[in-house]
């Protein structure tokens, strides 16, 4: 669930949405490029196997900062720019991405 915030005033808002799908890959793979004008982004892991995420060029299933089981969902919880990567424990599916800017 995201936070809120009481004064509306500050929130930073989009009006705008890019979608991408990225398939699944036993190799790490850029889920997302650096954008200096994302406000957030979600990303889905349309697969059966586990994506592991990581805020770096580089992930790995021993190093990674979000695991996404089967069918879940993940909401980038704050205004993060850089690169974010991916890696399956099996090549299959995809993963769905939103990115917001």
């Amino acid at each position: 669930m995201p936070l809120t915030n009481p004064n509306g005033n500050n929130l930073i808002k989009s009006s705008t949405v890019t979608t991408s799908d990225v398939d699944a890959s036993i190799e790490s793979t850029t889920l997302l490029e650096v954008n200096a004008n994302r406000v957030g982004a979600t990303i889905w892991n349309k697969s059966s196997s586990n994506l592991y995420i990581d805020f770096d060029t580089v992930t790995t299933v021993n190093s990674f900062a979000v695991k996404l089981v089967p069918d879940a969902f993940y909401e980038l919880p704050f205004g993060f720019t850089g690169i974010i990567s991916g890696i399956w424990e099996v090549a299959n599916g995809k993963a769905v991405i939103r990115e917001f800017v």
